[in-house]
Order: C-alpha cells, then structure tokens, then sequence
C-alpha cells in the first residue's frame, strides 16, 4: 500500500468511525428505545431483559449503518482534502482523480464484505435470541403477523414447516396455510388450507388440500387436525420472521416453497428478501463511489452539512430501494432486478461523475 493510499484512508477513517456511531445513535433513538420503553411499560418486562435484547438487536443495526457511515465518511474527507488544497496539491504532484479512488474503492467493497458477514451469521442469530427472550419474558408480539412462518425444531434440518400469510394471535387464527413435513430435511408430504383455528398443540384446518411427496393430490378434506406439538405460546420462542433470516436459510425457504407447487405471494417475498440481503450490503461500495466526488468542493464543509448531505442520499437511496422491493415482492418486475437496481443507479452515478471530475 503506498504512501497516499494510507493517507486517504487515515482521513475517511474518523469521519466514518463519527458517521457509523451518528447513526447508530439516531436508529436507536427513533426506533429501539421507543420500542424499549413500551415493553418496559406497557407490557411489564424487566428493564435487564430488555437491556439484553436491545444488545442483541445491535449487530443488525450496525449492519445497516456501515454503508451510511461509509458515505458520511468518504464525503467528509474528501470535503476536507478538496477544501484545504490538498488534492489541488495531489494532482500537481501527478496523482490524478481516478487515482484518489482507488483506496476509497478498496475500502468500499471492504466495508461491503464486512457487512454481508455481519448480517448473515452474527445478525440472525442474535435477533432470533432477542425475540426468544422476550417471548419469555410474556412479551407480546404483533397482534397481526404478516408472512408467518414456524419450523419445527427451530435449529438445524427441520421436520414441520408451517407458513401462513396472515396470523391473528388474538383469535388464533392463520390464513392461507401450507404446513411441509420433512424426512431428513427432504420433502414428504404437505397441506394447504384456507384457514386454520390454533387450539392448543393442533391446529383445525379448513378446506384442506393433502399432496404426497411427488405433488399427488391425495385427499380433499373440509376439515382436518393436525397435531403441531406446540401451543401457541410456545411456538412464539420460535416462529421466524423473513427479514431475520438468513440467505442460507431463505434458499431453503424457496427451495421448499418451490416444491410444493404455486404460493405465489409467499415465494416472491422470499426471492425478494434473499436477493435484499444480497444487495443490501453492495450500497456501502455506491455510497463510496457516489461520495468522492461529491465530496470535492472549493471551500471545506462543516460536519453537519456532510451529514445532511448523507441523510439526504441515504433517504433517496432507501425509498427507492423500498419501493422496487414491494414490486418485487408482488411480481410486477424480477427480484434480483428489484434489489439490485438501486446499487446499480448508485454504482452508475458515481462512476459517471469520477470520469468527469477526472477531465
């Protein structure tokens, strides 16, 4: 590593260090200490037990603020460089402006990597522990869940897989069911119901539907038992949620999915989630790309302005992204496209304004 590939890294390395904690504070503030407090209030769990799951949820949010950081950092120091006359200084030395952005690249898929390890091994795990342990608590959780899905046992291969687009916990009640029996993690057999009542460890299917394990339709029923083995209470330790799992975990959920013939809804979100989690860490190499030359101006700009400046690439970056994921999810383009198009707008713009700051 040369000389000025140290320096340029020394200088994006405080602001981004101030820009990942800026923000880890600002998500905390308006999102897990609110939440924080209804738990400790309104449903009486100790403050301990949610001090703890708070730590757990950590790692997600540090996850998600390495890529803001990273274009808070590379904005400001590149602000300060291009304000002070050094990089005037750095090209009548010979060192031209595509130069500048190689260790800021470098950098940028560094923090990218680092990002996509963080949130697939360390972030779900600690999630799934959080909501355990608030579940054990008597935490209550959504009144409504969306996309409910619950593997039996919760760890390893599983032997049930149970999905529901929609589940009341206040009436016990699932939409649109597909239960999966597995042997030695390969499918065997499977059920698909319009609606399910939770009594106890069984769910009453309604209207049911049973396939054997090479897609026969066997039985149509109007009513059905089916033994879960585990109560509603119980299996709030354990139900996953889709944004908490991970890409190994959702190439299961499709695999599976697929198998057993169209779930439309539920295998677009899947797809969606899995090429989300993909994407999603490739935004801190854009913000890199798009912050150098951004960050070159005349006169040296204060903190709060880069961090402004950031909040308002970061918004732009994160509707769009958003709103190409509910496209995706509900078919209307391919998901991979969904969830890459935004790193790939990023990706273009930066490229596009590096080549004319080089002229």
């Amino acid at each position: 590593m040369r000389k000025i590939d140290r320096y340029i890294l020394a200088e994006v390395s405080g602001p981004l260090l101030f820009g990942i904690g800026a923000f880890v504070i600002i998500l905390v503030s308006v999102d897990i200490l609110g939440n924080a407090f209804r738990l400790i209030f309104e449903q009486g769990i100790p403050a301990h037990i949610v001090g703890q799951a708070f730590v757990y949820q950590l790692p997600q949010t540090i996850a998600l603020t390495i890529p803001m950081g990273t274009l808070f950092g590379v904005l400001t120091a590149m602000g300060r460089l291009s304000g002070d006359g050094e990089i005037v200084a750095m090209h009548a030395g010979g060192i031209g402006f595509p130069r500048l952005t190689v260790p800021v690249v470098a950098l940028g898929v560094a923090l990218s990597v680092a990002t996509l390890v963080l949130n697939e091994t360390i972030a779900p795990p600690a999630n799934k522990a959080a909501r355990r342990l608030l579940a054990e608590a008597g935490g209550r959780d959504l009144a409504v869940k969306q996309h409910y899905t619950l593997q039996i046992p919760p760890e390893g291969t599983p032997d049930k897989l149970v999905y529901a687009a929609v589940f009341d916990t206040r009436s016990l009640t699932l939409h649109t069911v597909l239960i999966i029996e597995l042997r030695a993690g390969s499918l065997w057999e499977w059920f698909k119901a319009d609606s399910a009542q939770w009594k106890g460890e069984q769910l009453i299917l309604h209207n049911v539907t049973h396939f054997s394990n090479d897609g026969r339709v066997t039985t149509h029923i109007s009513q059905f038992t089916y033994n879960v083995g585990k109560s509603p209470e119980q299996a709030a330790r354990y139900d996953r949620r889709i944004n908490d799992m991970s890409m190994a975990e959702l190439r299961q959920q499709i695999r599976l999915q697929s198998q057993v013939g169209p779930s439309d809804h539920m295998l677009s979100k899947l797809r969606q989630q899995y090429h989300s989690h993909a994407a999603i860490p490739w935004c801190a190499l854009g913000f890199a790309l798009l912050a150098m030359p951004l960050g070159m101006r005349p006169q040296r700009t204060s903190t709060g302005i880069g961090l402004g400046v950031s909040l308002a690439i970061i918004l732009l970056y994160y509707v769009v992204f958003y709103l190409l994921g509910v496209m995706g999810e509900n078919g209307a383009m391919p998901a991979i496209i969904a969830a890459w198009l935004p790193n790939i707008i990023l990706y273009l713009v930066g490229i596009g304004l590096i080549v004319e700051r080089s002229r």
